[in-house]
């Protein structure tokens, strides 16, 4: 159930975004430069929250305020992004790209308390799913980032939300595999982290019912993983 709210949630989100680029588009210029300095802001706030992440040596207990702010900034750099890919706005993913905010968030995803992981993993999805332009969609999969959250699949899986929210991001990010972007999830050794993190969360689900939202989220994963015609990635599948 968790899984299928948060999936129709953002289907929803990303319909939105899509169907309604031209009032976006047909913003004033200084609407639009609110926009970039606003993702501006915001991107410096998160810089300053992974600073303090990177100067505490202890664990960050739940409920901090530093663990409410982070949330709430993520998913705000995300959701701008997403209005500046509505809107056409190339401007928007050239800041987000050149401030290399993915690699703050991926860093905050891997050391951060459930609650962030679950802000970054959503974060990640909206994006997958939103980014039109061509290049920025090929900047964005063939990001370290995304890599390293696909690779570090095991600290996603033992919290039964977060694993939900981290299935719905594989299910996003496999279906903008194809003959092209399949080569940013291959790597050099055979590699294949979106499938092989697909398997480990099925086999992390084990024995709930065929029909689970989630349990059909990885295995509409795989089916995108072995759909995907290249040599390498087959082989990659086989194992």
């Amino acid at each position: 159930r968790r899984y299928h709210t948060w999936a129709t949630s953002l289907e929803a989100l990303g319909s939105t975004l899509r169907t309604k680029p031209s009032a976006t588009a047909e913003l004033d210029p200084a609407v639009m430069a609110s926009l970039e300095r606003s993702l501006g802001e915001a991107c410096d706030r998160l810089d300053a929250l992974y600073r303090v992440r990177q100067r505490s040596a202890r664990v960050l207990k739940p409920g901090t305020r530093w663990e409410e702010d982070c949330g709430n900034v993520i998913g705000r750099v995300a959701a701008l992004v997403a209005r500046g890919e509505a809107a056409e706005r190339e401007q928007v993913f050239d800041l987000f790209a050149e401030r290399r905010v993915l690699q703050v968030i991926a860093a905050l995803g891997r050391e951060g308390p459930v609650s962030v992981k679950q802000r970054v993993l959503r974060a990640c999805a909206l994006l997958a799913q939103n980014i039109r332009r061509q290049q920025a969609l090929y900047l964005l999969l063939s990001s370290p980032a995304i890599d390293a959250i696909l690779r570090d699949a095991p600290a996603f899986l033992d919290d039964d939300e977060t694993r939900c929210v981290f299935v719905a991001l594989l299910k996003t990010l496999s279906v903008r595999l194809d003959a092209t972007t399949v080569q940013f999830f291959v790597s050099d050794d055979r590699a294949f982290p979106l499938h092989d993190a697909a398997v480990g969360a099925l086999e992390k689900i084990g024995e709930e019912p065929f029909g689970t939202p989630e349990r059909a989220g990885c295995l509409a994963t795989l089916l995108h993983c072995w759909g995907v015609d290249d040599a390498n990635a087959r082989r990659a599948c086989a194992g």
